[in-house]
């Protein structure tokens, strides 16, 4: 497992390279659908790339805590980069070895402007920025086809951290990769 760390510059970028392989490989999508919060943030830099509606849709599992530790905020972002690192890895194994994703119940929140929106979709395009389990992915991707079963689907993330995901996405420009956005607490 490695950590590449992106600049603002070079996730946008990488936003536009999901976009290229999206308009190589699928039909042009009439609709965007970043979730929340990375996914949103990815979305928003893929609007001057593509001619779609966006709209932000947010899932959460029902024991989400934030992580809005101002202590931990600072303390991380003054530690050295190769410790970040391990603790990411650490991180990282810890909550794949310890999830049970079949357990996890995820709820989905969507503004009705945004429901006649997906309801009138023909090609969407569901993005985040990474996928972990999986989860949450597969709750957006439900909710979207319980609201408009005819639509046509793709999925596309920055990177796929786990090895055996719950949805894997249809386009990543990474695998058992942990990304530092240029968001992340320890940037």
């Amino acid at each position: 497992m490695k950590v590449l760390t992106l600049s603002e510059l070079q996730f946008y970028s990488e936003a536009e390279k999901i976009i290229n392989e999206v308009k190589l490989s699928y039909d042009q999508p009439d609709l965007v659908i970043g979730i929340a919060t990375g996914g949103a943030i990815l979305a928003d830099s893929m609007k001057s790339l593509l001619d779609a509606k966006f709209i932000e849709i947010k899932s959460q599992r029902s024991s989400t805590q934030k992580k809005k530790n101002f202590r931990a905020k600072v303390i991380l972002k003054w530690l050295p980069r190769f410790i970040n690192n391990y603790l990411r890895i650490i991180e990282h194994y810890y909550r794949q070895w310890s999830a049970r994703p079949e357990l996890v119940k995820q709820s989905v929140i969507a503004e009705k402007i945004d429901i006649s929106s997906i309801v009138r979709a023909k090609n969407i395009l569901i993005v985040d920025d990474a996928v972990d389990s999986g989860l949450t992915m597969y709750s957006v991707i439900d909710y979207v086809k319980n609201l408009n079963a005819a639509a046509k689907i793709i999925t596309a993330t920055v990177t796929v951290t786990w090895r055996d995901p719950r949805v894997m996405p249809d386009v990543s420009l990474y695998k058992d990769t942990l990304i530092r956005f240029h968001w992340s607490e320890d940037a």
